[in-house]
């Protein structure tokens, strides 16, 4: 059931990714559109998880510090996101994105005590030559991802990994008051932070007011991406808390990785050169290296 789990995660992930680009192209580049988008977000999540909590709040200085820390990411994430989302293909980004999230915790592992196998070893070497050959252009082709871009990607690398490690702690603590409670928490604080930060809603084109009846379709859209996220991400949680990182981290990153190709592919025509697609499939190769590598005794 938990690989199942892990696995429903992938798809919700996948989802998301594709809303928030479709949101990223209705709305020009601007705090206010990242700071609306998480402020709806964080509060259909909040309203979401409090219902089915039945309306109750549970929380310790642990868990209070661990949501602090989340808030902290989810906002620098946001805002790298939302910046790359408009400078080069949601595919790429997504490979660095999950990479990043299943590689640092690994490697948090190891320094941890975890076994470091060759099949690992292998599997790392893979990554690193197919996050190399993404970014890389074909012989003869001039275009290339920018400067920028490879920069936003290598930063949401590590931003990912740091989150991956966080969900992983909290998982596996006794002192945690639950996956509910800290999702709660965690949006609390978000939605709060971004309503400080700027005033709501993305600014129309006409004299600079919100237009209300597109703001009224981007909240929707948003809250649509809120649901899915929080369903994901609680997904992830569990299946944190019963199946070792090794296992886990390999399948929510090599089904998201191929999975958002596809949707790159299908819903936004993103084209790839040979190079590019042979590094997507070493990727989800060097996934399987690590996947095989944790249940090998």
């Amino acid at each position: 059931m938990y690989y199942l789990l892990a696995l429903l995660a992938d798809v919700g992930i996948t989802a998301c990714f594709s809303i928030n680009k479709v949101y990223r192209n209705r709305v020009s580049y601007a705090l206010s559109s990242v700071t609306f988008k998480m402020a709806v977000g964080s509060g259909v999540s909040f309203l979401l998880f409090f219902t089915l909590n039945r309306f109750r709040l549970e929380t310790n200085g642990f868990t209070l510090g661990m949501a602090l820390c989340m808030c902290v990411t989810a906002i620098l994430s946001e805002t790298v996101t939302f910046t790359a989302y408009g400078k080069g293909p949601i595919s790429l980004y997504t490979a660095f994105q999950m990479q990043g999230g299943m590689l640092l915790p690994f490697l948090y592992g190891v320094l941890c005590g975890n076994r470091l196998t060759w099949l690992h070893a292998v599997g790392i070497a893979m990554m690193t030559a197919a996050l190399t050959l993404t970014v890389l252009p074909a012989r003869g082709q001039a275009e290339r991802p920018t400067k920028g871009f490879v920069i936003l990607c290598c930063l949401i690398f590590v931003i990912n990994g740091v989150v991956s490690i966080l969900s992983y702690l909290y998982s596996n603590s006794a002192d945690g008051t639950g996956a509910q409670n800290f999702i709660m928490l965690k949006a609390l604080m978000l939605g709060s932070a971004a309503a400080l930060l700027c005033g709501l809603g993305p600014k129309g084109s006409g004299d600079g007011k919100p237009d209300r009846r597109a703001l009224g379709k981007l909240g929707a859209m948003i809250a649509c991406v809120s649901i899915i996220d929080s369903a994901s991400y609680f997904a992830q949680l569990i299946s944190a808390a019963r199946l070792p990182a090794i296992v886990m981290y390999p399948i929510v990153t090599g089904g998201t990785v191929v999975l958002t190709a596809g949707a790159g592919r299908l819903f936004f025509h993103e084209r790839h050169t040979r190079r590019a697609s042979f590094g997507f499939l070493l990727s989800f190769v060097a996934t399987l290296m690590f996947a095989v590598g944790g249940m090998v005794t």
